[in-house]
């Protein structure tokens, strides 16, 4: 799911997610030169 906002900085909070279930992340970042590639996928277990 690509986010409805820009993220500022180098972190972000994911609400909503339910605890004890599993979730795997990537990123990419974009600027006026364009978009970077996506990142190498991790995962983790929400709660945990």
């Amino acid at each position: 799911v690509r986010l409805p906002y820009p993220v500022e900085g180098t972190c972000n909070t994911v609400k909503l997610l339910v605890n004890g279930h599993s979730y795997e992340f990537r990123v990419r970042s974009s600027n006026s030169n364009g978009e970077a590639g996506y990142s190498n996928s991790a995962t983790t277990v929400a709660g945990s």
